[in-house]
């Protein structure tokens, strides 16, 4: 039990010092907040996200987790903002709020604006802009 305990400590530390690392390389020009822990703009991690689904934007590969937006950059996946017309098919579980517009229903997720979009493959989420 305590090696357990102790890997499991080693993990996280060796998690935050990535973090840190990350930061320190960028600037941070924006906050993403999934759950508790914060992600920067700007952040790396040296492997790509779990059950990420890649996106193709402007013949620029994306990858989408969980709300957030990365671009390999080297040999590491940078956190990055999401361009306006982006396409994900599936929003974040928790933490979507919907507002009314003249256009429409939205959804909002970590200052990042939705519409809806039906198409052949099913319902998708575009970027349509950010709260301020």
């Amino acid at each position: 039990m305590k090696k357990i305990v102790l890997v499991l400590a080693a993990m996280m530390f060796a998690g935050i010092v990535q973090q840190a690392e990350g930061a320190a390389r960028r600037p941070h020009t924006a906050t993403i907040r999934v759950g508790g822990p914060r992600w920067h703009i700007g952040m790396r991690f040296p492997k790509r996200p779990h059950r990420c689904i890649a996106i193709r934007f402007r013949d620029i590969p994306y990858y989408y987790a969980a709300g957030i937006y990365y671009r390999k950059v080297g040999k590491e996946y940078e956190v990055v903002l999401p361009q306006i017309g982006m396409q994900v098919p599936e929003l974040p579980e928790y933490g979507v709020k919907t507002i009314e517009t003249d256009d429409g229903i939205r959804f909002v997720y970590d200052g990042v604006i939705y519409k809806a979009v039906p198409t052949k493959k099913g319902m998708k989420y575009e970027v349509v802009g950010f709260m301020k």
